[in-house]
């Protein structure tokens, strides 16, 4: 039988960048996908599949992204009990939406079709971070195919030492940078900002943006090369239908009431009630019975509602509560929320408020992280809540969705600038935070919340850390940047520029945008206003939360002690005998760092109280004190020989008092075994001081008199 052999269709372009290969091949997998290609940067190479479906009668875009790590990736097997990968690890979901919010804003606003981008590393390194180049694959994927995407979106990652830059560090040189930058471009715009830095000032995250900008006009005009060659026709996407309901005389009716009511200080409950009310009676006056024009009424409310919010703000300064711009909310802070915790707090801004609990553990309850990142285990942990009750809805109570897992992963890289060493603080901390209400920025109210329940429990912060978000609406005119945005002006306005920091930098920034971006020059002005409110909250947070940092008397008790490496088989015992044992009578957990140094082993007790810590620390120095000539013990007789007694001084150290030595107790004449055993019995307390130390390590005892 002959085979005929498929003839090979495949485009491929490459250039330099930093040093490295960058190449692009396409046509050659997934045949079926609206486009696909394989990506490849120095060894690593990843696969980018992007798929769009049929129209939908939908308010929404349907846009899904999907980054998959394979363990084949680093030549590994999955521990998993099946031995292959199950749900997507939290590194894969920090990832996925990195490159969710960099595309999402360059599809038409009125796409209703669903878009599906899968991204699979094929190849990578433990020591590789593949955020940047999957990035960048989905980017070209969508900018060749006929999908709707305006293209052009440029991501960079860096790192910054000591001013210095370096483009898509890897996890090894992460360790000694102050900070990771990761910023999206579209054309001149910022399309979306993820930074983590150890207090970093503005003036170097905004070097760190105009040197990332640079360097994306590189990979644009190699870019701009790909899609010129292999790149579709773009698919058509009808614009949404405009059409005005409320006009004339009760356009100006409409208008005076909402403005009316937007201008009343109002929770955000009984604002939406009242709208909701205004909307219900102007379609009631319309009659209308269609379902289409029932819904095409729907879409024009929100038109004429987002028409009303914009104009107010940008040409009256006016605000929801009549507000200023410049203006934030009331601030509630408090610790010691709750008796018993470790450490909790409250926050309030406004209408968002979020209760915050610490709890502390042994350096053995690490988090193990089993990723394609060589971290691995972590001792800092935020997790974030978002329960249907913080919106006023009766929902379902499921496990944490990407949208959580991102907000609790900000707030713990926002903390973690700040976070004391091991060496110095070695506790495993866990925070909680749970938004308890919902109207704006509930990540930013968490970064303040979980700063304050640390602060309550103890845990000693190189500085305390505030957050804030940023809003901004703008025209052709002008542009109106909002402090403390609330959930109405995210919605309406076109970006959520959360900040961060300490009163001397920077520890986190994540931005969302709408449209096509904002404009890189409105930066410098953004972090200024964040840097004001920041210092602001600072203030009601420390007043609150006081000076004195000590961990809470609920909290467990940790003590440590160095000991030889040589040392570490004779705590552990045989079987782990003696280590269980101090264990279970102390009622302590017992770590063992064997690394610490290249001498010592470093022992870390972790105690529900002082006392069973002072217990089990006296019993790990008995095992490794060694007895010296001339002191005085408080012995127990261990065993009776026919040559003197056998006493225990301390641990398993012991020693011989000989027969000749023995207090005769009133008995004349020489001793035997009989004599000993009449004496004396196994168990008896005996006063001893040590003679002499001989060679071989064994010690002799006389009576201590």
């Amino acid at each position: 039988m002959k085979i005929k052999k498929m003839k090979r269709v495949e485009f491929e372009e490459k250039m330099t960048f930093n040093g490295k290969e960058l190449k692009v091949t396409a046509g050659r997998i997934a045949p079926q996908a609206n486009t696909s290609i394989l990506i490849s940067y120095g060894d690593q190479q990843i696969f980018v599949a992007a798929t769009m479906g049929e129209e939908k009668d939908i308010d929404f875009f349907p846009l899904t992204v999907d980054y998959e790590e394979k363990f084949y990736a680093i030549g590994k097997i999955p521990g998993s009990f099946f031995r292959r990968e199950a749900r997507p690890t939290e590194r894969a979901i920090l990832i996925n939406r990195i490159i969710d919010r960099s595309v999402r804003p360059l599809f038409p606003s009125s796409m209703r079709r669903d878009v599906h981008l899968v991204i699979t590393p094929y190849i990578t390194s433990e020591d590789e971070n593949t955020s940047w180049l999957a990035t960048l694959g989905a980017s070209i994927a969508l900018a060749a195919s006929d999908i709707p995407f305006a293209g052009n979106m440029m991501p960079i990652r860096l790192g910054e030492s000591d001013g210095d830059f370096t483009l898509n560090p890897t996890f090894s040189e992460k360790e000694s940078q102050n900070m990771d930058l990761f910023v999206s471009f579209y054309n001149e715009n910022v399309v979306m900002i993820e930074q983590a830095g150890k207090q970093v000032p503005e003036e170097n995250v905004l070097k760190g943006i105009d040197f990332a900008y640079e360097q994306s006009l590189v990979l644009k005009k190699f870019v701009d090369k790909i899609v010129s060659k292999i790149g579709k026709d773009k698919v058509s996407v009808p614009e949404l239908e405009a059409k005005d309901f409320i006009v004339g005389k009760q356009l100006d009716e409409f208008k005076k009431n909402y403005t009316k009511i937007y201008k009343e200080d109002l929770e955000k409950s009984e604002f939406s009630k009242q709208v909701n009310v205004l909307k219900k009676n102007a379609l009631d006056s319309l009659n209308l019975e269609d379902a289409k024009d029932i819904k095409d009424f729907m879409n024009s409310f929100n038109v004429l509602e987002k028409k009303i919010v914009r104009e107010n703000v940008l040409k009256k300064n006016l605000r929801r509560c009549s507000r200023k711009p410049d203006e934030l909310r009331e601030i509630d802070a408090q610790v010691s929320l709750v008796n018993g915790a470790h450490g909790s707090s409250l926050f309030q801004r406004g209408g968002t408020q979020v209760v915050s609990f610490l709890t502390l553990g042994s350096p053995g309850d690490k988090q193990k992280i089993d990723d394609l990142s060589p971290i691995g285990e972590k001792r800092f942990m935020h997790h974030y809540n978002f329960p249907p009750y913080s919106v006023g809805e009766a929902g379902w109570m499921r496990g944490p969705g990407r949208r959580e897992i991102g907000h609790g992963a900000l707030v713990e890289k926002a903390i973690a600038g700040v976070f004391p060493s091991e060496e110095k603080f070695p506790y495993t901390v866990r925070v909680v935070s749970e938004c308890t209400s919902s109207n704006g920025s509930t990540s930013m109210g968490s970064t303040c919340a979980a700063t304050l329940a640390l602060l309550n429990g103890g845990v000693p912060l190189a500085a305390p850390v505030a957050g804030i978000s940023i809003g901004l609406m703008s025209d052709e005119k002008n542009h109106v940047l909002l402090r403390d945005i609330e959930g109405i002006e995210d919605f309406y306005g076109e970006m959520d520029f959360k900040v961060a920091g300490t009163s001397n930098g920077i520890t986190a920034i994540q931005v969302d945008v709408k449209g096509d971006g904002i404009k890189k020059e409105l930066i410098p002005e953004i972090l200024k206003e964040a840097k004001i409110v920041r210092n602001a909250l600072i203030d009601v947070m420390v007043e609150e939360a006081g000076s004195e940092v000590k961990v809470s008397e609920n909290a467990p008790k940790i003590f440590q002690k160095k000991i030889g490496k040589s040392d570490v088989s004779t705590l552990i015992g045989p079987g782990g005998k003696m280590i269980k044992s101090i264990q279970g009578d102390c009622d302590v957990k017992i770590d063992i760092d064997d690394e610490f140094d290249d001498h010592n082993a470093l022992v870390v007790v972790t105690a529900p109280n002082s006392k069973a810590g002072e217990m089990a620390k006296q019993r790990i120095d008995l095992l490794f004190k060694t007895a010296k000539a001339g002191e005085v013990y408080e012995g127990k007789v261990t065993s009776i020989r026919e040559f003197g007694l056998f006493v225990s001084l301390f641990g398993r150290t012991e020693g011989l008092l000989h027969i000749s030595e023995v207090d005769k107790k009133g008995k004349s004449g020489r001793l035997n075994e009989k004599d000993l055993i009449a004496l004396y019995k196994v168990g008896e307390e005996i006063s001893v001081k040590v003679k002499e130390i001989r060679r071989d390590g064994k010690v002799s005892l006389v009576v201590n008199k």
